[in-house]
């Protein structure tokens, strides 16, 4: 749990999820693989994995699936008893453990872990650590959108004041033409304030860019 939260403030978000899937195989006695999916039922992507030696495979989108547009958790040793596919079939799952991650209301993905044979582990007991688990990947989706969002935003911003500033070097250079043209001392004050004041603005915006 503690190597889980430090993983908390890491950019990148794999480590967190590679982090909370070996903390969720530790944690399962006899699981042999463990998952965080993220996404809807559809689109269930792995972005997170820890396997036991000679371990190899996919989870069961069949129980991940279900468990999103669910939004309830599956514990069961008894997997055929829940979900039927043929890579169920073919990877000969018994146990499996699978809690939802929560953004809000909505289901946006799960932590997973299974096993092709019985635990004498009563797993209601470890499902609420996995949970926990779970909440902190909900955690590190948003933390991601969020940073996201905001270099967007900062994105934006610096487009925008190199527009300004392109505009401000053209009416510098208008002003700097316009004082060649004109000799009266008057207009020669104005458009030397003129000049001075694109210049502060080309220097306010050039501090944004740098």
């Amino acid at each position: 749990l503690v190597q889980v939260t430090r993983a908390l403030g890491s950019r990148d978000g794999s480590v967190l999820f590679d982090r909370i899937a070996q903390a969720t195989l530790d944690l399962v006695e006899g699981a042999g693989r463990a998952f965080v999916l993220l996404g809807g039922p559809e689109s269930l992507q792995v972005v997170g994995r820890a396997l036991r030696p000679g371990e190899s495979g996919s989870p069961s989108l069949a129980i991940a699936a279900n468990v999103v547009l669910q939004g309830r958790e599956v514990i069961t040793q008894d997997v055929g008893a829940v979900a039927v596919s043929e890579s169920i079939e073919s990877m000969n799952l018994r146990t499996a453990l699978c809690v939802p991650l929560f953004d809000e209301r909505r289901c946006i993905g799960v932590v997973y872990a299974d096993s092709r044979g019985a635990t004498d582990q009563d797993l209601q007991q470890v499902a609420w650590l996995v949970r926990a688990f779970a909440a902190y990947a909900a955690v590190a989706v948003k933390n991601r959108e969020l940073l996201d969002a905001a270099e967007r935003r900062t994105l934006h911003a610096r487009e925008v004041a190199h527009d300004l500033s392109n505009v401000a070097s053209g009416l510098r250079l208008g002003i700097d033409e316009l004082g060649e043209l004109h000799t009266d001392p008057e207009t020669r004050i104005t458009l030397r304030d003129l000049r001075q004041m694109s210049s502060s603005i080309m220097e306010a915006l050039q501090g944004l860019l740098d």
